[in-house]
């Protein structure tokens, strides 16, 4: 992990994310790219008025590289780390994903709650929408999380042929020195007595594998079931004394996208610990 990208709106819940993303910069070995979206820059002006728009223009982004450079500052003060500042023109979420794309980031860390102070809005909403469209793993933190260091990262997986696509996470893992546990899930409502029998032996070659790709790493495996996924799942987060989340964002069609969230999607909003969407 080489370079860690932070989008920010400034809000007390975004330099938390600036906050997590200093201490895994720290451990990792990872520079910090600062980004801020500005969505505030008006391009159309009626005759005459072009000199007022760009003065309006000029000073959103001259607050937003002070901001930016605050920030930098506060960060540099403190800890020997190399910290850039970008600034994007237009929409949050193309902003956000073109920044990943051009600075080549590694990790996004952002937040889900911005300025807007409502839940699944404004920042939290396009944190979302990030996860769903980014090409590069997204650390999303929760409302009003407070650091602590990650002793255990949880992955939830759906067959051993997913085991080759979270390297993301074992490095994150890796960088704490975090004890890695992979879950695999039976729905008690469509699994049979036999197909409870066929999971746990896909699980025992699931833990083959990991060990095999991953010998490094502290790596054990559960098997969980319930009636709901989420709910189960979070539960297992605090029995477990979880500290990170890990899923895999799936392609879906269309229509599938119109009707449901995605899991990784809706566990964006609903877990209470960071959240890392590892794109297929």
């Amino acid at each position: 992990m080489k370079k860690i990208l932070v989008p920010t709106d400034f809000s007390p819940n975004s330099l938390r994310a600036a906050d997590y993303a200093v201490q895994l910069a720290r451990h990792s070995h990872a520079s910090i790219c600062l980004v801020h979206t500005c969505n505030q820059i008006l391009e159309n002006a009626f005759a005459g008025q072009q000199a007022m728009i760009n003065e309006y223009n000029e000073s959103i982004l001259n607050k937003a590289r002070q901001e930016l450079s605050n920030l930098q500052n506060s960060i540099q003060d403190t800890e020997q780390l190399t910290v850039t500042t970008h600034i994007f023109e237009g929409a949050i979420r193309p902003g956000i994903e073109k920044a990943a794309r051009d600075l080549e980031a590694d990790l996004v860390i952002m937040s889900t709650l911005g300025h807007a102070g409502l839940r699944e809005w404004i920042f939290g909403s396009h944190t979302a929408g990030i996860i769903s469209h980014s090409e590069v793993p997204v650390l999303a933190i929760p409302l009003e999380y407070e650091w602590s260091w990650p002793k255990k990262l949880l992955i939830t997986i759906r067959d051993k042929e997913e085991a080759g696509l979270l390297r993301p996470a074992f490095k994150l893992a890796a960088a704490f020195d975090a004890e890695v546990e992979v879950a695999f899930f039976s729905d008690e409502d469509e699994r049979t007595a036999i197909g409870f029998m066929e999971d746990a032996r896909e699980l025992n070659r699931l833990e083959e594998e990991l060990h095999r790709l991953y010998p490094a790493a502290h790596v054990t495996t559960a098997h969980l079931s319930g009636h709901r996924f989420l709910e189960t799942l979070q539960e297992h987060i605090e029995k477990q004394s979880i500290d990170i989340l890990a899923m895999i964002t799936h392609p879906r069609t269309l229509v599938a996208s119109l009707f449901n969230r995605s899991l990784t999607r809706q566990m964006a909003y609903q877990s209470k610990v960071p959240l890392l969407a590892i794109p297929v």
